[in-house]
């Protein structure tokens, strides 16, 4: 096949085959090629009057996705990120390396007169496809889980041309004080829109960040909090707080509300990031698990690769240790993050939506403020006016493995306040 397309590619074909298929008079055969790669949810539980929702992204936010799943009145059908973006590049071909070169115009094409043809031209497309997709595969609305992904952005165009609701349930948007104007900052620098219909958002500091960076229409923003924590919610009256496990959702130096130039988030030079809390936490669970072989110590980073080469290089300098020479100590991915603050007694995290889980289901809930989290950026952690009420705030190593063995063996499990 490989061997085909250079072939092709060669003798010109492939532009000249790419450019026949996007006569309007091709889009059923595109469709009836994009729709075989289509997954359509089990629809046993639905009513016969569901209606069907074309899902993007579906891979980003599947927990999220699992609490829609359940209501009978929507039939999910989610488009692989693949095809989108290879029905995108069925006309912007031409341009993507301008593309490549300048990442501004992705959100603003107009900057280039080459770009915002063809940014025209796929909307344009877009919106004949859409019309015929939607009644082929019977949904009325498209759904995407962030208003910034940029494949989406002419899609959110062309869905509204179409007449087929697009909605962003933007995720992982939690926005505390201390960074209210470091996004709003990001935002405006940015220059960053939404053409969908409806912004569905976490909390109002978000909905005010995004209506003063000129984003989208407040009338066109929801509040809406968290899908996922619904069910968290209903659940926390009976959980088990017996458990012997810590679980440290890892961060890396670059966390939410940093803004330090990194395409890993990590950072190695100094004075930049959380160097410093990185490793002295990583290294300070590594030490608990050796000091007590009781209990299970469980690290989670979003993802491996580098992130988990990171976490070993500092547990490494640190401790002289390998991690599976420490058998209580695990490193994992694969185990959802709802799944491990149940199965926990104590959680650790900065600046992530699992510490207001955590505290929904009343576990004792640590955010380690020393390095560099409790001098220069001191005031970029996030929840601190909740210090001693909700979260544990240890400000040096020492305190905070004393904090962590402290509520481990605590039988004293509070309930999250109402606010």
């Amino acid at each position: 096949m490989t061997y085909l397309k250079n072939i092709l590619t060669f003798l010109g074909l492939k532009a000249l085959i790419f450019k026949i298929i996007t006569f309007k008079l091709f889009i059923p055969i595109v469709a009836k090629y994009v729709k075989k790669a289509l997954l359509f949810e089990c629809l046993d539980n639905k009513h016969s009057d569901s209606f069907g929702v074309l899902v993007l992204h579906s891979s980003r936010w599947t927990l999220d996705l699992d609490v829609l799943k359940r209501s009978p009145k929507l039939k999910l059908i989610s488009l692989d990120a693949t095809k989108q973006q290879w029905l995108n590049n069925l006309i912007l071909s031409p341009v993507l390396e301008l593309f490549r070169e300048d990442k501004r115009l992705y959100f603003h094409p107009e900057a280039n007169p080459k770009t915002l043809k063809y940014t025209n031209k796929l909307s344009r497309y877009l919106t004949d496809f859409i019309k015929y997709f939607a009644e082929e595969c019977d949904f009325k609305c498209i759904v995407t889980c962030n208003f910034r992904y940029v494949p989406d952005i002419e899609w959110a165009k062309a869905s509204r041309l179409a007449g087929v609701p697009f909605i962003a349930l933007h995720k992982e948007c939690m926005r505390d004080e201390s960074t209210e104007q470091f996004y709003l900052d990001l935002y405006k620098d940015r220059n960053l829109k939404f053409y969908g219909n409806k912004l569905v958002v976490y909390n109002e500091r978000e909905k005010k960040i995004i209506v003063e960076s000129n984003i989208c229409e407040e009338k066109n923003i929801i509040v809406a909090g968290c899908l996922r924590i619904d069910d968290i919610i209903k659940e926390c009256d009976h959980v088990n707080n017996s458990k012997k496990a810590v679980c440290l959702f890892s961060f890396r130096h670059v966390v939410a509300g940093l803004k330090v130039e990194s395409r890993t988030g990590f950072y190695d030079h100094e004075g930049e990031g959380l160097i410093e809390l990185f490793a002295q936490t990583h290294e300070a669970i590594a030490e608990l698990a050796i000091e007590y072989p009781d209990i299970v110590f469980i690290i989670k980073p979003k993802w491996l690769s580098s992130w988990a080469e990171k976490i070993r290089e500092v547990i490494r300098d640190g401790v002289g240790r390998e991690i599976e020479d420490i058998k209580n100590l695990i490193l994992t991915v694969d185990i959802d993050a709802q799944t491990l603050i149940k199965k926990s007694s104590v959680v650790i995290g900065v600046n992530s939506t699992t510490l207001l889980e955590s505290r929904i289901l009343q576990r004792p809930t640590i955010i380690p403020m020393f390095g560099e989290a409790g001098g220069k950026y001191k005031n970029k952690i996030y929840f601190q006016k909740y210090s001693g009420s909700e979260f544990i705030f240890p400000t040096s190593k020492e305190e905070f493995k004393e904090q962590i063995i402290s509520a481990v063996r605590s039988e004293n499990q509070r309930p999250p306040s109402h606010e």
